[in-house]
């Protein structure tokens, strides 16, 4: 069993500044891309980024759209962020690395002739398709966006796994795993 999906189901996301997070998932990332947040998109972070990071991590996908569209978020944020207190941006911004490193850990993927094909997400918005089309409808919509993003992905690779050119492991590395349990 892959360790990013196992990840996926054991770990309880953290609070921070007292904001307890959701699982991060291909939701938040869609919304943080969508407001050009640099938590995503790279470039220099800022004590604002971290707690709208943060916000918008502490909701589901659709409290997060609910909440951009109404442009209320920069209000809360600010009022949330000062009700916090004081906090030390770079301590904070670790946290948030970690949290969000958690979820975005995916399987290593082989091509059935062995060789390493590479590993990582595609971009929210395909994550979410992919994975309701990879399992057949088996998940809504707004439970696609809102499933934690690498647990979104291993099932997409499992999917695969079974029904395209590439594995979640070697050929070599199941017939290890067959001759040890004969």
């Amino acid at each position: 069993m892959d360790s990013a999906f196992v990840q996926s189901i054991l770990y309880s996301p953290p609070e921070i500044l007292g904001k307890q997070l959701m699982p991060y998932c291909a939701g938040h990332e869609f919304l943080l891309c969508s407001i050009g947040s640099p938590l995503v998109d790279g470039g220099q972070v800022s004590r604002d980024d971290i707690a709208t990071g943060l916000f918008v991590c502490s909701m589901t996908f659709e409290g997060g759209v609910e909440a951009i569209r109404e442009k209320s978020y920069l209000r809360d944020v600010l009022e949330w962020g000062a009700a916090a207190g004081p906090w030390d941006g770079e301590d904070v911004y670790l946290e948030w690395i970690d949290y969000r490193g958690t979820y975005t850990q995916f399987p290593q993927v082989w091509s059935k002739v062995g060789t390493a094909a590479g590993s990582g997400a595609p971009g929210a918005w395909a994550t979410v398709v992919s994975l309701i089309i990879a399992t057949k409808g088996a998940f809504t919509e707004s439970q696609a966006w809102n499933m934690p993003l690498c647990k979104a992905v291993c099932y997409i690779e499992t999917a695969n796994d079974l029904h395209t050119k590439e594995r979640l492991m070697s050929d070599t590395e199941r017939e290890a795993i067959s001759a040890d349990q004969s």
